[in-house]
């Protein structure tokens, strides 16, 4: 049985910024690159990499995915996505990359709060996407770190809860 490549979906609107990013992961040698011209045609990428009926997952193992597209932006299309874990049992969450030409830190935040694993500036340097995909696909349990973070989050929601039903009960007073 030969050595099966983990597969990166690329959703990136610009040809030739998309032509650089697939031969940089091609080149890597671990990785098989598939492209999506943007979000909808990325989300039928997902559909048509589930395996078994989408009883067994999916193919992906990453997405790198465009901030600023067309018809779909990033945070729509990881909102998108993310709605479509949640509902499938088999499929466990995949990770994704927002690449950005904006050197911005409302757009990390944007990314983090998206449940994106990190985001990467373009042009994006081969060194630094070889380490940050070998470093979420190989060495980061991305399941674990979303549901450390969901957690995270219920906490701040319930002290929320509390702090406003304290508000309520002093002003009813």
């Amino acid at each position: 049985m030969g050595f099966r490549r983990k597969v990166i979906l690329l959703v990136e609107d610009d040809v030739q910024q998309a032509q650089a990013i697939l031969k940089k992961i091609e080149a890597i040698g671990k990785y098989k690159a598939i492209w999506a011209k943007d979000g909808f045609e990325g989300l039928k990428q997902i559909r048509n990499q589930s395996r078994f009926m989408g009883f067994s997952g999916n193919r992906i193992s990453c997405i790198l995915l465009d901030m600023r597209m067309p018809n779909m932006d990033g945070t729509e299309f990881i909102k998108k996505l993310r709605k479509r874990e949640k509902w499938r049992m088999f499929e466990r969450y995949c990770p994704v990359i927002f690449l950005t030409a904006y050197q911005e830190e409302e757009y990390y935040r944007t990314a983090m709060n998206e449940y994106a694993c990190d985001y990467l500036n373009k042009p994006v340097e081969q060194e630094e996407l070889a380490a940050v995909l070998k470093l979420i696909i190989e060495d980061y349990d991305y399941f674990s770190a979303v549901e450390s973070k969901r957690k995270l989050m219920r906490q701040k929601i319930k002290e929320l809860k509390v702090a406003n039903n304290v508000k309520e009960q002093v002003v009813a007073e």
